[in-house]
């Protein structure tokens, strides 16, 4: 199921953020608290982009934050428009490896 989230999810999208991040860049792991992630998400993701929620069954398993050009401080282009994107360690795939999509 897909849904828009609220900020009261902001919790849960900053740990399925930081799953994601920590399994991709482990040498980064731990660089940044569960506050930080929490307070990145509330102040600048939250504020800037409607976000959008993967659940299965009632997990979070994956996220995309669309940039709303109308709220953001800066100008932005074609290439910013997805402000960010994460799938929980585990979570659904996008498309098959041989169809060419990631992970």
């Amino acid at each position: 199921m897909l849904r828009k989230l609220e900020l009261a999810d902001m919790s849960a999208v900053a740990r399925v953020h930081r799953a994601a991040f920590d399994q991709a860049l482990p040498w980064l792991a731990g660089r940044h608290t569960p506050q930080e992630d929490q307070w990145f998400f509330q102040e600048r993701v939250f504020k800037e982009c409607d976000v959008w929620g993967a659940f299965r069954e009632n997990e979070l398993v994956g996220m995309l934050a669309q940039a709303d050009v109308t709220r953001a401080e800066k100008e932005k282009t074609a290439g910013e428009v997805v402000g960010a994107i994460s799938r929980a360690p585990g979570g659904p795939r996008v498309a098959r490896p041989d169809d060419g999509g990631s992970s």
